[in-house]
């Protein structure tokens, strides 16, 4: 999952992507995936020996695979700016939480807060007695948002 955040955080942060995928044509998608793909596979799978570099080309494939998958889901979504890996501050009665944001889109309404999924994310691991990974309903508490999600990433089979 690190990497996949590392490499949207970076694509994401490019000024042709600001605004969602989903208006980039296949080559400039392609350019800037390869533009950030690159320094973040070598930075998280370095090595020169034949193994880390097949393993680099794999997860290459998969990550292109997600990008893909990440641009058709942007490209219906209407207008929209995007900030990825935001540092947010959030107080809750007594409480404060130090939130990282996977993605938050801003739309006329309000924020919407996106959280990026590549394993399983299930609605009934918020709910009581002991909620687990419930930090998608804490977002939905921040303020200025006016919505949260989830955003499966996973690799077709």
């Amino acid at each position: 999952g690190r990497l996949v955040h590392r490499l949207l955080q970076e694509l994401y942060a490019r000024p042709e992507a600001r605004h969602g995928l989903g208006a980039l044509d296949d080559a400039t998608l392609a350019a800037s995936f390869r533009a950030v793909a690159g320094p973040v596979l070598a930075g998280s799978l370095a090595g020169a020996d034949p193994l880390a570099a097949a393993w680099r080309r794999l997860e290459e494939a998969r990550l292109w695979e997600l990008v893909r998958q990440l641009r058709t889901i942007d490209a219906v979504r209407g207008e929209f700016t995007v900030a990825v890996e935001q540092s947010r501050l959030l107080a809750v009665g007594d409480l404060e939480f130090a939130l990282r944001l996977d993605r938050v889109e801003t739309h006329g309404a309000g924020d919407l807060v996106l959280d990026y999924k590549t394993g399983e994310a299930r609605p009934a691991d918020w709910l009581p007695p002991r909620p687990v990974d419930a930090q998608l309903p804490l977002y939905a508490l921040g303020p200025g948002v006016a919505g949260v999600g989830v955003v499966k990433l996973r690799p077709p089979v």
